[in-house]
Order: C-alpha cells, then sequence, then structure tokens
C-alpha cells in the first residue's frame, strides 16, 4: 500500500490522502476510521486548499496506521502552537474559544455544509452553543444564532411527525419521550444531576 498525504488542516485534525494503490482521493477526520473517509474528486482538493484553508503537502506513508500516527504528531504541536493543551481528549469549547475566527467560520461552514443536510442536530448544535458562548465577534455569533434557530426548528418538524398514530412508535409514549430529550439537550447529559 502506498499513500501520499496530499494536504492538510491541523487545527481541524483533517488530512487530504491519496491511496496510490486503488486511485482514491479522501478526506480524513479524527477519530481517523476507514467508514467515515469522504472520497474527493480532484476540483474538490483544489478546493479544499484554495477556499477551506488546507495546506498542501507531499509526503508517502506505507500504512493507514503511520500516515495517521504523523497527522496526530502533528495535530499535536499545531495545537501546542496556539497555547491548546494536550489533554487526552481536548473539551471542543476550549478550540474553539482560541482557534482564530477564520477556523471558527470553517466549522460553520462545516455545519451548514454536512451537519445540517445529514440530520445530525445534536452535534451541531453542540457546536453552535460552544460558539455563541466562547466568541465574541458578532458575525460569527450571529451566523451561529441563525444556524441553531434552523436547527430547532427541523428538530422539532422531526419530532412533531412522530405522531401517536405511527404504528412504529405506537407502545412510546410521545410527550414523555419528548419532555427527556429536552431535558438532556437541556443538561448536555444523559446523567441525572448530582446534589
Amino acid at each position: 500500500m502506498s499513500l501520499r498525504l496530499i494536504a492538510s488542516k491541523y487545527v481541524e485534525g483533517e488530512c487530504i490522502v491519496r491511496d496510490l494503490s486503488v486511485g482514491t482521493v479522501a478526506l480524513l477526520r479524527p477519530p481517523y476510521k476507514a467508514a467515515a473517509r469522504t472520497f474527493l474528486t480532484e476540483n474538490d482538493v483544489k478546493e479544499a486548499v484554495s477556499k477551506h484553508g488546507f495546506h498542501v503537502e507531499d509526503r508517502e506513508f506505507t500504512t493507514y496506521s503511520a500516515l495517521i500516527a504523523e497527522v496526530e504528531r502533528s495535530v499535536g504541536q499545531m495545537r501546542q502552537s496556539i497555547g491548546i493543551p494536550l489533554p487526552a481528549e481536548i473539551p471542543l469549547k476550549n478550540l474553539v474559544g482560541r482557534a482564530p475566527a477564520n477556523v471558527v467560520t470553517g466549522f460553520l461552514d462545516r455545519i451548514e455544509r454536512e451537519l445540517l443536510p445529514r440530520r445530525n442536530w445534536d452535534q451541531a448544535e453542540k457546536l453552535l452553543l460552544d460558539i455563541l458562548e466562547t466568541r465574541e465577534e458578532a458575525n460569527l455569533k450571529s451566523r451561529a444564532g441563525t444556524l441553531l434557530r434552523q436547527i430547532r426548528s427541523a428538530m422539532n418538524s422531526s419530532q412533531k411527525s412522530w405522531t401517536p398514530t405511527d404504528i412504529r412508535f405506537s407502545h412510546v409514549d410521545l410527550k414523555l419521550a419528548n419532555s427527556i430529550s429536552l431535558a438532556i439537550r437541556r443538561q448536555r447529559s444523559i446523567l441525572v444531576p448530582s446534589s
């Protein structure tokens, strides 16, 4: 197997890899699982470099594990250079609060382009709340607020489509399920708060 790292965006832990053995190009993101790869065209690669802040690279690796180890090392160096501590897992709120505005704009673009169409509303909502809580820039807060309203509207519409007459949910108390769902979202945890 021969892999070529052709572009990277280490502040987000992303990289673009060409698999020379099969001729594919893919975007890899943490946690770097094969199933999470997004296959790209050559035009996608050019756009990633010209519009989305990726840096051109040209390094070869013989295995995915070697490539991922190098990417993780480079991500660690990048995060240390901008003052982000390196615990086992960095809270996203810390990264969002310290990242340059263009990186946060990239997060917002990704929410709009990927998370919303895929209905990954919980992930998007958490990131948007972190942006609203940690950023001061009016344009970022305004866009995050608009996206958050879109998500909440989509979530409410989706929940309304689950009617008690729907046989798939005939055994579920929908009002109770909805109140539990809202409580979990509010406290950002499925665990009961300790008193």
